[in-house]
């Protein structure tokens, strides 16, 4: 995976988008329109159309990236895009962008050795991400630089639809049945899956988006039974998984903040905030994905990725204590965990890992930080995407759960 720079320029007028691109040789569009959506638990810009480079002045070169600079008429902000690279889980191609400031008027990176005119398209993934957590606006944006059909650069922020749900039964990586599961309301997406209610049975931990409050679904297998709002996260957090921290037996959600870098335990008891209390920071580059008991310690683990070196590493925590750390298995490119859970049984935590380019799944089974062997798992079908795995049937084995097509 390639690395991303992101402008910084001091005023708060600045806009920066961040896309990628794959040179192609279909015939020009009218301009470069990037499409930014809400895919699951991430967020996917796709691009596509041309750039007319006339009337631009070449800036310079820096790796794999060419820099032209110029004037532009449009917007002041589209809410802002607060990111680093670490959140970049899966790619493809090369990466362009667009900063527009104050002073400079805009500032536009292309693929190195870029022919004007020439065809772009490619997408990019921010893993655990909505459009809150980016911090960006619904709606439609273009800037301008010129009056020739390419001399543009179109931004359109889609608003969540709401979007449908399955769950796929499996033995260990082999697929045995699938059943629809509830249709989520619009700006409402799927970012956990733990029982609230103590009935044994698994339930939806949800986000919405828009307002950054959390709701879970109670359920019976894949039949929706009720549902109870929880607490509003802070601007800036995330959930990153739920699991029990202190013992109550009730599930409690840890959060992380990307521009702090901090964690934190929010305790609950079932839907209702009880408490909290900061968790260890992380380092530059390292992001939490997911929770796990990877020491058979009965005391919930980070696991934590690298986006830049695609190794993970596990955390060991005494409720929200540091008390060791090990490395753990390195991700081939285009691959991301997505879950952890105890496919094989023994007892252990493995990976659950998605590959969002293939639509393939695959297993990673671990004995605390060491993988021990692997296993391709069912491929998902065009149009779902993977967010995790719990035991929906109580037959003691873990199972998918999808996200599929936005209902219109």
């Amino acid at each position: 995976m390639k690395s991303l720079e992101f402008f910084k320029p001091a005023l708060a007028t600045t806009l920066a988008i961040v896309l990628a691109s794959l040179l192609s040789v279909r015939p020009a569009q009218a301009g470069y329109t990037v499409t930014l959506q809400q895919v699951g638990p991430d967020v996917v810009a796709t691009g596509g159309g041309a750039i007319d480079l006339t009337g631009l002045t070449f800036s310079g070169g820096v790796g794999l990236g060419a820099y032209y600079t110029g004037h532009t008429i449009g917007p002041t902000s589209f809410g802002g895009f607060p990111l680093s690279s670490s959140v970049i889980t899966v790619s493809s191609g090369n990466f362009a962008r667009i900063a527009t400031t104050g002073i400079y008027g805009f500032r536009l990176r292309v693929p190195a050795g870029y022919v004007s005119g020439t065809a772009l398209s490619g997408s990019l993934t921010y893993g655990s991400a909505s459009l809150a957590t980016l911090g960006v606006t619904p709606g439609t944006y273009v800037w301008k630089w010129g009056t020739r059909a390419n001399q543009n650069f179109t931004l359109q922020i889609k608003t969540p639809l709401p979007g449908s749900t399955a769950i796929w039964y499996l033995n260990n990586n082999a697929f045995v049945a699938g059943t629809s599961a509830p249709t989520l309301p619009a700006n409402w997406i799927v970012v956990g899956v733990a029982d609230f209610n103590g009935d044994s049975q698994s339930d939806y931990l949800l986000y919405n988006v828009s307002t950054r409050r959390t709701a879970v679904w109670y359920l019976n297998k894949n039949v929706f039974v009720a549902g109870a709002f929880g607490p509003t996260l802070p601007a800036g957090w995330r959930v990153v998984g739920v699991a029990d921290f202190n013992g109550d037996s009730q599930p409690d959600y840890l959060l992380f903040n990307a521009s702090t870098r901090q964690t934190a335990i929010w305790y609950l008891s079932g839907t209702t905030f009880v408490s909290s209390a900061f968790g260890p920071s992380l380092p530059n580059a390292w992001d939490p994905v997911a929770v796990g008991d990877f020491n058979a310690d009965n005391k919930p683990d980070y696991l934590l990725y690298n986006a830049g070196t695609r190794q993970t590493a596990i955390w060991y925590l005494n409720n929200n204590m540091l008390t060791g750390g090990a490395f753990a298995p390195t991700l081939p490119a285009n691959w991301r965990v997505v879950g952890v859970a105890d496919f094989d049984g023994d007892g252990r935590p493995d990976y659950l890992l998605f590959n969002s380019t293939s639509h393939q799944t695959a297993i990673w089974y671990l004995s605390g930080p060491t993988l021990v062997g692997a296993a391709s798992g069912p491929s998902i079908a065009s149009g779902y995407t993977l967010v995790g795995a719990a035991d929906f049937n109580a037959d003691g084995k873990p199972d998918y759960v999808l996200l599929g097509p936005s209902v219109q």
